[in-house]
């Protein structure tokens, strides 16, 4: 029988749930990434319906495509862009690729970059892909290490990534002027999480976060005062690297290694379902 805990933290609400936690060596893999390297993001495509990839760095400006149909994927080389720890790739309203290279596990980059790659590119599945536009930016105290984002808008937020502490959340407005600096929006902590190492939007607009330990459904993510944080599944999952919400109940999770494992309805399945 499980166990539900409410933990009320300033004006943030965490809903854990105990439950069996499963390991991902011991679960099912559905399809793998291996063309790409060190897997450390994906995305599924609105338009085509593929899933773009990215690597960690040391793998070169590269990225993948991966059709579902037979889980084959095509690289590309990403001109324009240096891949100095690449760490995840999001899509913004307009269905534009970003690829953000803001790994810092040092904590010494005076600034980090993030490259666009407009939608239009991304459908001629050419073999090298030109970077549209790149944004740099900074915190307000300092260097910080990023793993996850998401956006709302033109705001795409940036979650830390801290083992056993409280993440920030900070934002960058990406209409502004892409050819200055900027300096990222601070918006507050997430209580309860640690190990955050992607986040994906489902097509219904929930947020969800993946860390070390499971994945969580951030309700009201931007908005301070009426954040709340409910786990949706748990796990032992070391080095689980990258999510997508493809609805709200049905999600892909890969490992570092590019083994991807498909949780629907409530369980892992052995074999993918769309």
């Amino acid at each position: 029988m499980k166990k539900l805990l409410v933990i009320i933290i300033g004006l943030t609400y965490i809903t854990v749930t105990y439950a069996k936690t499963p390991n991902l060596s011991n679960l099912p893999e559905i399809f793998s990434i291996k063309a790409i390297g060190e897997l450390s993001g994906f995305v599924f495509d609105t338009i085509s319906g593929d899933l773009f990839s990215v690597a960690d760095s040391g793998n070169g400006a590269k990225l993948g495509v991966t059709h579902l149909n037979t889980f084959k994927t095509e690289i590309s080389k990403v001109k324009n862009a240096f891949n100095l720890d690449w760490e995840a790739v999001v899509q913004d309203q307009e269905s534009n690729l970003w690829i953000l290279d803001v790994g810092d596990n040092r904590k010494i980059r005076p600034y980090v970059t993030i490259y666009m790659i407009d939608k239009n590119a991304l459908q001629t599945q050419n073999k090298t892909i030109t970077v549209s536009r790149k944004i740099r930016f900074s915190y307000p105290d300092g260097p910080r290490n990023v793993e996850a984002a998401f956006f709302e808008g033109t705001y795409l937020y940036l979650v830390e990534k801290k083992v056993a502490s409280d993440p920030k959340l900070a934002f960058i407005d990406i209409s502004s002027d892409w050819g200055v600096i900027q300096i990222a929006t601070e918006c507050g902590i997430i209580p309860g999480l640690s190990s955050v190492t992607d986040a994906s939007v489902s097509p219904s607009g929930n947020v969800y976060i993946l860390t070390y330990f499971g994945v969580y459904q951030y309700n009201n993510a931007t908005n301070q005062n009426k954040r709340s944080i409910k786990q949706l599944f748990s796990g032992d999952w070391k080095q689980a690297e990258s999510l997508i919400a493809l609805s709200d109940n049905n999600f892909f999770v890969g490992n570092e290694e590019g083994q991807i494992f498909q949780w629907k309805n409530g369980q892992f399945v052995d074999k993918y379902e769309r």
